[in-house]
């Protein structure tokens, strides 16, 4: 099932890397604008994943999403969902570019955005707070 965001979803995600409040502090802060929207996927009484956009200018949007740990139990259901969505929002929203960024570790975000259609741009190097390195994706309709 798919949800509208609630802070109370944070205490229900074990998220894949480990909860990390650089995540939590602003993804909550930025819902308070009206450029970003997020949801959460719930499967009884666990979220799997939270995902959302930034609408960073007419047209365009960052996409980010959190995965649980044990999102390969529920890979199938995760890309089902987003593929809807996806294709739902995008139109309202009439985008023509849709960004992302993916920890490059992280192999199985790697291959859901690659099978939800987004192509690989280029690599970030230390660009989160962490030093970590990540992907730079876009969908461009």
């Amino acid at each position: 099932m798919i949800a509208v965001f609630q802070e109370k979803h944070f205490d229900m995600i074990e998220p894949s890397n480990g909860w990390n409040d650089l995540i939590k502090k602003p993804l909550w802060l930025s819902l308070e604008s009206n450029q970003v929207e997020a949801y959460s996927i719930v499967k009884g009484n666990k979220v799997i994943a939270i995902f959302g956009f930034v609408i960073l200018w007419e047209g365009v949007s960052e996409v980010f999403m959190i995965l649980c740990k044990d999102i390969k139990k529920h890979g199938f259901l995760l890309y089902k969902t987003l593929k809807l969505n996806m294709k739902i929002l995008f139109a309202k929203y009439k985008f023509r570019r849709v960004q992302a960024t993916v920890f490059v570790k992280l192999d199985v975000a790697v291959k859901m955005i690659e099978r939800l259609g987004f192509k690989r741009e280029g690599l970030l190097r230390k660009w989160l707070p962490n030093g970590n390195d990540v992907y730079m994706y876009a969908w461009v309709k």
